[in-house]
This record gives C-alpha cells, sequence and structure tokens, in this order.
C-alpha cells in the first residue's frame, strides 16, 4: 500500500506544480497594506525653536517631517490640552480643526482646505482624519489627523497638506465632462 501512496502523491506534486506558474508572484496592488505614513523611530527630531514660536507646542514634542513640502508630516508629544474632557464626536472634531488652526504655519493647513474625513473614538482616544480639498476637488494624498485623548490632550497630529499658492483657478470641467474626455482621447466611448 505505501508505494501506491508515494506514486500518487509524485504524480499529484507533478500536475500541481504548473498551476504556480499562474499564481500571482506577490498581492495586487489594490490588496496592499502597507502603512503610508510608517516613519523610523530614527526619523523623529525635535522641533526646532523657530518652529515652536508661532504654536502652543513645548520642547517635548517630537516631529518628522514631509520630504517634499518640508512641513511636520507626524509630531508626537504632550503638555498641550487646548480644551477640557471631550463628550462627543462633534466636541472632538471642533477641538481637532482649532488645533490644526493654532499650527496651520507648522503643519501647512488653512482652514478653507480642511474637510472631515472620520472621527473614530476607541479605547480613551479619539482619532480625527481630514481630507485636503482646494476650490471643492480633493488633493490626491493631501491629509492631515489629530490624536486626542478623552481629557482633551493632543497626543499626536499631523499633515501631509500641500502647500497651495492663492490664485489656484478652480476646475473648469465637471466630473462627468473630464471622464467624457478621457474616454474619447482613448478612443472609448461612455
Amino acid at each position: 500500500m505505501r508505494p501506491w501512496y508515494l506514486a500518487s502523491l509524485g504524480v499529484g506534486a507533478l500536475v500541481a506544480l504548473p498551476a504556480f506558474a499562474f499564481a500571482p508572484t506577490r498581492a495586487p496592488q489594490e490588496f496592499s497594506l502597507a502603512w503610508e505614513t510608517a516613519v523610523p523611530q530614527a526619523a523623529f527630531q525635535r522641533l526646532e525653536e523657530a518652529s515652536l514660536e508661532s504654536t502652543r507646542l513645548d520642547a517635548t514634542w517630537r516631529a518628522q517631517r514631509n520630504q517634499r513640502t518640508g512641513t511636520v508630516r507626524f509630531a508626537v508629544g504632550s503638555n498641550y490640552q487646548p480644551a477640557g474632557a471631550i463628550s462627543n464626536e462633534a466636541d472632538a472634531e471642533q477641538i481637532a480643526r482649532d488645533v490644526l488652526s493654532a499650527n496651520r504655519e507648522l503643519l501647512s493647513v488653512r482652514e478653507s482646505e480642511v474637510q472631515l474625513r472620520t472621527v473614530v473614538h476607541a479605547r480613551g482616544k479619539y482619532a480625527v482624519h481630514f481630507d485636503q480639498h482646494v476650490n471643492g476637488v480633493p488633493v490626491y494624498h493631501g491629509r492631515s489627523f489629530v490624536l486626542l485623548s478623552d481629557s482633551g490632550n493632543v497626543m499626536a497630529m499631523g499633515s501631509d497638506f500641500f502647500p497651495v499658492t492663492d490664485g489656484v483657478a478652480a476646475p473648469i470641467l465637471t466630473s462627468e465632462d473630464a471622464l467624457a474626455a478621457a474616454a474619447a482621447s482613448l478612443g472609448a466611448s461612455i
């Protein structure tokens, strides 16, 4: 009985091996779980005195800067409590907006460009995330966040908002017109 068992395993392996030629070598991009803002601890540095002058942050805060924009991408620290205890998501959103506004130069955030994405409350903390919109148009990867404790203490904040100069034109095409123009340029119909 053993030779039959071994022979069937050998035949099964020979049949299955060609199937691996059609298996993807890595996960497709849409299933990638890479964390966009993952940063090695060594990248964090003390904020310079000049950066702290226009904020309510103290020297205990550490930050990582966005290499493209020079703004603070991620900052972590303590001793910054702009308000009292937070009782609901609306309070958390307003406090987070106030924090972004108070640190607008450090984070390159304009209040007119801030649009709420989510407010999540878990384990005694509120994570408030925003997207950047310029003239109603979402900016690709333009994101900011504030992490607050239930007591209202700011634990972390950051921004990947892109600095935008005044006079940026409003879009002249609607999303439907842009889609139609793209399809026409490819010779496709919608």
